[in-house]
C-alpha cells in the first residue's frame, strides 16, 4: 500500500512539473492557455495575451481578429478592440457633427450668414402723391415709403459665424467649445426728389387738428400759386454681433448619434438706427412764407441693446456614411442694458441769411435714456453636413434668433405735433420722447465648412 501511494504521489507530482515548465515564470513568459489546446483567453489575464498553444479546432469555431485573420501561437490580442471606452464614430464639433469615422477631438468652423430681419416698425415718416395731392399718409392717391402699418422691409443681410473647440477627454464625454458671429452694418433707404411734378411729404399726427398731416417737402397745385420743390430720404441701418462660450456634456449616444448639454454664457449687442433729412424750396405764393424760402432738417434715433447672461441648450446629431444632420435647441436668460439716443436740426434760409431752430423735425435737438430688463433670447437651428474629406465638411443650415425685450429706433419716432411750426422758425410742440420696450426675430441661411482635427 505504502509503495503504491508513493507511485501515485510521484506521478502527480510529475504532471505538475509538466504543467509549471509550459506556463514559465509570468510575465517573462505568457501563460498557457487556461484549457490545453484552445489558446482561449481567460478571465484574470492580462490585457495583451499570446497563445502558446497551437489551436486544433476547426475554423468555425476559432476566435478571428478585427483584421479577419484567426488567432494563432504568434497573435497578440488587445482586449480594448473587444471593450472600446468610447466610440469616436459621431466626431465631434459644434452644431456640425462629422459624417466619418474619425477619432478627431478638436474642430473649427467658419460660416457665411445671409439673414433677414423683422421690418423697421414706425410711423410714416415719407410719402409721395401725384400732382395737386398733398402727400398726407392714409390719404387717397398717397404712397407711403418709409413706416406705417405694414413697415419697412431691411432686405438680406449678409454675416459671418466662427465656431471652434475640442474635447478634454478621449471618450469625448467633455468638451468647451465657443463662437463669435455678426451681421455686417448695412442700410436700406427711400429717398424722393421732385421739381413738384409730385408731392413729397413728411406726414405726422396734428395735434391741434387731431387729423393726419404733412409737411409739404415739394407741392404742385397745377401753376395757379407756384410750386414747392425739394427731396427727402430715410435710411435705417441695423447690426449685430454675438458670442458664447459652452460646456458640453455628453447625454447620450450610439454609433451613429449623439446627444448633447450645452450650458455656458452668451453675450449680444443689437444696434438699431434711423435717420431722416429733407430740402424745401418754397415758392408757393398762396401762403405766408417768403417766395424762395429754403427749409433743411435732420433727425437721428439710435437704439443700442446689450445683452449678457447664461444659456443652456441641447445640440444633437446623426450621422450617415458621408451625411450628417445637426440640431440645436438654445435658450439665453439674462439682462439686457438698452441705450436710446435721439437728435435733431433744421434751418430756415432766406436772402442768403440762416436761422438755425433748436430741434429737428422729428426729434428734439438732444435726448438719451437707458434702463435695464429681464430678457431672453432663444436660438433654433437645423444643419446638413457632407464629408468632402475624412476631415472636411460642408454645411448647409437654417437658424432663427429671438429677442424678447430690446429698444427699437423706430419706437422713439413720435410725430404727433403740428407742422405748420415746422415754418414758423419756433420750436415744435411735441409729446415727450417714447422709450417703449419691443420685440424683434431675424432668421436665414448659414453655408459653411467645418475642419476636424
Amino acid at each position: 500500500m505504502k509503495i503504491r501511494n508513493l507511485v501515485l504521489s510521484l506521478t502527480l507530482a510529475g504532471l505538475g512539473l509538466n504543467q509549471a515548465a509550459a506556463q514559465g515564470t509570468y510575465p517573462s513568459a505568457p501563460p498557457a492557455g487556461r484549457h490545453v489546446g484552445d489558446g482561449v483567453r481567460s478571465v484574470g489575464d492580462s490585457s495583451s495575451y499570446a497563445a502558446s498553444t497551437p489551436d486544433v479546432r476547426p475554423t468555425e469555431f476559432r476566435t478571428t481578429t478585427p483584421t479577419g485573420g484567426y488567432i494563432d501561437n504568434e497573435t497578440i490580442v488587445d482586449m480594448k478592440m473587444l471593450a472600446p471606452t468610447a466610440s469616436h464614430g459621431t466626431g465631434a464639433n459644434h452644431y456640425t457633427q462629422s459624417a466619418s469615422n474619425s477619432s478627431s477631438l478638436g474642430w473649427f468652423s467658419t460660416e457665411a450668414l445671409l439673414w433677414f430681419g423683422e421690418k423697421n416698425r414706425s410711423p410714416a415718416m415719407l410719402t409721395t402723391a401725384g400732382t395737386g395731392v398733398q402727400a398726407i399718409a392714409g390719404a387717397n392717391g398717397v404712397n407711403t415709403l418709409f413706416g406705417g402699418n405694414d413697415g419697412s422691409d431691411r432686405g438680406l443681410q449678409p454675416g459671418y459665424r466662427v465656431s471652434w473647440g475640442m474635447y478634454l477627454d478621449d471618450c469625448e464625454k467633455v468638451a468647451v467649445a465657443g463662437r463669435v458671429y455678426g451681421l455686417f452694418t448695412t442700410s436700406s433707404s427711400e429717398a424722393a426728389n421732385s421739381d413738384a411734378t409730385t408731392s413729397i411729404g413728411l406726414p405726422v399726427y396734428n395735434s391741434a387738428t387731431n387729423n393726419n398731416d404733412a409737411f409739404q417737402v415739394a407741392f404742385f397745385d397745377g401753376g395757379v400759386n407756384g410750386r414747392i420743390t425739394g427731396n427727402a430720404s430715410v435710411e435705417s441701418e441695423l447690426q449685430m454681433f454675438g458670442s458664447d462660450s459652452s460646456l458640453h456634456l455628453l447625454l447620450g449616444r450610439a454609433n451613429d448619434h449623439r446627444a448633447d448639454l450645452l450650458v455656458g454664457y452668451t453675450y449680444n449687442r443689437l444696434k438699431d438706427s434711423l435717420g431722416v433729412g429733407y430740402t424745401s424750396t418754397n415758392n408757393f405764393t398762396g401762403d405766408a412764407i417768403p417766395d424762395g424760402t429754403i427749409f433743411q432738417g435732420s433727425d437721428l434715433f439710435e437704439s443700442t441693446n446689450e445683452f449678457h447672461g447664461g444659456h443652456i441648450g441641447v445640440l444633437s446629431s446623426v450621422t450617415r456614411s458621408k451625411l450628417s444632420l445637426s440640431t440645436l435647441a438654445k435658450i439665453s436668460f439674462g439682462n439686457m442694458h438698452q441705450t436710446r439716443r435721439s437728435s435733431g436740426s433744421r434751418t430756415e434760409e432766406f436772402n442768403s441769411v440762416v436761422t438755425p431752430t433748436a430741434d429737428g423735425f422729428y426729434s428734439p435737438s438732444s435726448y438719451g435714456s437707458s434702463r435695464d430688463e429681464f430678457a431672453f433670447i432663444p436660438e433654433l437651428g437645423i444643419k446638413l453636413g457632407y464629408a468632402v474629406r475624412d476631415n472636411l465638411d460642408f454645411t448647409v443650415g437654417y437658424t432663427f434668433m429671438f429677442w424678447s425685450s430690446v429698444a427699437m429706433a423706430g419706437d422713439q419716432v413720435g410725430g404727433a405735433f403740428d407742422p405748420a411750426s415746422v415754418t414758423a422758425g419756433g420750436v415744435i410742440t411735441r409729446p415727450p420722447a417714447s422709450d417703449v420696450s419691443d420685440s424683434f426675430w431675424m432668421q436665414g441661411i448659414d453655408l459653411g465648412l467645418n475642419w476636424r482635427f
